[in-house]
C-alpha cells in the first residue's frame, strides 16, 4: 500500500507537475503552442495503447477487476474535458520562491524516508501515507496558486 501511494505521488510530482512547470519557466513563449501536430498525437496515442494492451494481457499474470480501470479511464476523460474547457482561462505566472533547490531537496528526501525507509520498520503502513499528506500540501503551497475551481462552471 505504501509503495502504491509513493508511486502515485512520485509520478504526480516528478513525472507530470515538475516537467510542465519547467517548460513554463524555460519556454514561456511556447505556452499556447502545441508541441505535437494532430497526426503525431494520434500516433503516440496508438503506440501507447498498444503498449498498455500488451502489458496488460501478455505480461501481467495478475488480472485486476475491471471496475478500477473503468473509473480511471472515466476520470482521465473528465479531466481532459475539464482542461480543454478552462485552458484559455488559466494564466500560470511562475514565481520561483526563495531557495527552490533546498525545498525540492527537503520534500524529495522526506518522501524517500517516508515511503522507502518507514515501510521497512514496524510502523503501520497507514502512518507514512498520512504523514505524506502535509508534505504534499507544503509542496503545492510553494507553487503559484491556480484558481481552477473558480473558473469552472458546470
Amino acid at each position: 500500500m505504501v509503495w502504491a501511494v509513493w508511486l502515485s505521488i512520485y509520478h504526480g510530482i516528478f513525472s507530470i507537475t515538475i516537467p510542465i512547470l519547467l517548460m513554463e519557466i524555460v519556454f514561456p513563449d511556447l505556452k499556447d503552442k502545441s508541441l505535437c501536430n494532430r497526426k503525431s498525437l494520434i500516433l503516440v496515442f496508438i503506440l501507447f495503447s498498444i503498449a498498455v494492451l500488451i502489458t496488460f494481457f501478455l505480461l501481467n499474470p495478475y488480472w485486476p477487476p475491471p471496475l478500477p480501470y473503468f473509473i480511471v479511464i472515466l476520470s482521465i476523460l473528465l479531466f481532459i474535458g475539464l482542461a480543454s474547457r478552462i485552458k484559455d482561462k488559466i494564466s500560470l505566472k511562475i514565481q520561483v520562491k526563495k531557495y527552490p533547490f533546498l525545498w525540492g531537496l527537503f520534500i524529495t528526501t522526506s518522501f524517500f524516508i517516508l515511503f522507502f525507509f518507514a515501510p521497512a520498520t514496524p510502523i503501520p503502513p497507514s502512518i507514512p501515507c498520512i504523514l505524506g499528506i502535509p508534505i504534499i500540501f507544503l509542496l503545492y503551497s510553494l507553487l503559484p496558486p491556480l484558481e481552477v475551481f473558480k473558473l469552472c462552471s458546470f
